[in-house]
């Protein structure tokens, strides 16, 4: 994988582009003139960003939304050593089933279902008994309306 980019721009004006300082993995676009219509879109890796900046865009004001991601993020902290966070962010209310797996496959634990476009869940490493899990590799995956569009990866070490 790696950083593909691409912006849409219909309007005349003259446009800068910098990676922005708080995260090298976001481009930030910059209007140099005034009133534009712009879709940004940025891919990177699984997470799929999209900034919309509405018509009469004042740039004199210094201010220029963030793009919100998209997607099943990476748990944090990793490795779970007590709990971790694991967020995941959609474009549209969806049907979500998030659930985490051991190596053969198996279901360890059900996470969330349920309709919702955002969600973070804190997960404190049992099972579905409430049973601390052992040390290794497990994986989470999100079901978004009945299809797999995601799985990540998560170390446990307690």
């Amino acid at each position: 994988g790696g950083l593909v980019t691409s912006f849409r721009v219909r309007d005349n004006f003259s446009w800068e582009a910098a990676a922005s300082q708080e995260n090298p993995n976001l481009l930030k676009i910059c209007q140099i003139c005034y009133q534009c219509i712009c879709d940004l879109h940025i891919n990177h890796y699984d997470n799929v960003a999209v900034l919309t900046i509405p018509e009469q865009n004042d740039p004199g004001s210094g201010l220029i939304p963030e793009p919100e991601l998209f997607g099943l993020f990476q748990n944090e902290p990793n490795p779970v050593i007590n709990s971790t966070r694991i967020s995941f962010n959609l474009p549209e209310i969806s049907q979500v089933d998030l659930a985490v797996y051991n190596l053969k496959g198996q279901l360890v634990k059900k996470l969330y279902s349920g309709n919702t476009s955002k969600h973070t869940i804190m997960w404190d490493g049992k099972d579905e008994q409430g049973n601390e899990l052992e040390n290794g590799v497990y994986f989470y995956t999100i079901i978004i309306n009945e299809k797999i569009e995601n799985t990540r990866k998560l170390i446990i070490m307690k």
